[in-house]
């Protein structure tokens, strides 16, 4: 059996593929996929709503502990034990507006088709954002549905 050495070369470079035409599939974050502009707004327009709605739930519940430790330090204080003039609680992050951004940016193109890096593709579609761990969990620290 006869392989090419330079198929051997390409699958163990990234698996890319031939021509402009193909997604270097396993391009180890290179890669680049051309999708439908309306597809995704669609996405981020349903990524922000998902996004606002469990930041504004976090919100509500940090705000609930926050008077809670507050109204246990003023009845310490008042009755002359040792009180605390700080809260340690992590507030929750409001990140709407990365959102808005980009759906201001696609509303505003003029192609039909947009072309998205494998980080944007994780971003803009798969809502996975470098800070989204880091929201999870402090919302989850406040939410009532944890």
């Amino acid at each position: 059996m006869n392989i090419d050495p330079g198929l051997i070369t390409e699958l163990f470079n990234g698996f890319k593929t031939y021509g402009e035409d193909h997604m270097a599939i396993g391009d180890f974050g290179n890669s680049h996929v051309t999708v439908e502009k309306a597809k995704l707004l669609e996405a981020m327009k349903k990524n922000l709503l998902t996004h606002r709605a469990a930041f504004l739930e976090a919100q509500e519940g940090y705000r609930e502990q926050v008077i809670k430790e507050l109204d246990k330090a003023l009845k310490d204080a008042r009755e002359g034990k040792t009180f605390r003039t700080y809260i340690e609680l992590e507030a929750p992050t409001d990140h709407s507006s990365e959102y808005e951004t980009i759906i201001s940016m696609l509303e505003w193109s003029v192609d039909g088709t947009i072309s998205v890096s494998q980080q944007q593709f994780n971003q803009f579609v798969l809502d996975k954002w470098v800070w989204s761990q880091q929201f999870t969990g402090t919302n989850a620290r406040y939410s009532k549905k944890s």
